[in-house]
């Protein structure tokens, strides 16, 4: 009983240290995915040796399999982090290192209108971060109001981003389209072209990526059912 007892004791523990691996693995992926911004490379290697300590020592603790086990449970945000943390490291070693410089780089773009690695940082970084967002969302309930003009009351409907976006995984990207879209018909309602066009640029790339995405799901999910 006693050994039971010191193993759960054990077992436990070593959730509770790879979830703090997890952690610290993530908030390093998150500033990486902020680095032009933030204009330091310190932070992050000081995050990065700690993850790397944290993880070796739960490894010669003999806590390999748990540590892979929460990784493998958290792994789209894992995935999701990494992509936008890559944009940011491509971003800043590139030569695009304080907010200033990305500004600068994003006025050349909307003067000129042509890609730059500054707009492509914009929209892959914080579009996976956006996703990370949405998937770490689960279970929240929605407060709606319903009724008659006599009488009115309260429901609250449960809503599941968390599903929903491994179910459509476009529909964001859609989303996002359609507020770009509508930010371009203000603009140029109120005379702003220059500012309409390059939003419209904005929201057709997310509604080709948005498209592809769920055309991808839909064929998966086909192949899954036959």
């Amino acid at each position: 009983m006693k050994s039971e007892g010191r193993d759960k004791l054990s077992n436990d523990k070593g959730i509770v240290m790879a979830q703090g691996v997890l952690t610290i693995f993530i908030f390093s992926l998150l500033y990486s995915a902020f680095i032009p911004f933030l204009s330091s490379l310190i932070p992050l290697i000081i995050l990065m040796l700690a993850t790397l300590i944290y993880a070796s020592y739960l490894i010669v603790k003999g806590h390999s399999k748990l540590l892979l086990q929460v990784l493998r449970n958290h792994n789209k945000s894992i995935i999701l982090c990494m992509i936008g943390g890559s944009m940011g490291l491509v971003t800043y070693i590139f030569g695009i290192r304080s907010y200033s410089i990305l500004v600068t780089e994003l006025m050349k773009w909307y003067s000129s209108g042509e890609i730059n690695l500054a707009l492509l940082y914009l929209l892959i970084s914080m579009t996976s971060i956006y996703y990370l967002l949405l998937i770490s969302v689960r279970n929240r309930f929605l407060i709606v109001k319903l009724g008659t003009s006599k009488r009115k009351s309260i429901t609250k409907v449960r809503v599941d981003l968390y599903n929903y976006v491994l179910e459509n995984p476009g529909g964001p990207l859609v989303i996002a389209f359609m507020v770009f879209l509508v930010i371009a018909a203000i603009g140029l309602a109120k005379g702003l072209e220059s500012f309409a066009n390059r939003c419209a640029e904005i929201a057709y790339y997310y509604l080709v990526v948005g498209v592809l995405a769920q055309l991808v799901a839909t064929v998966r999910e086909e192949r899954r059912k036959q």
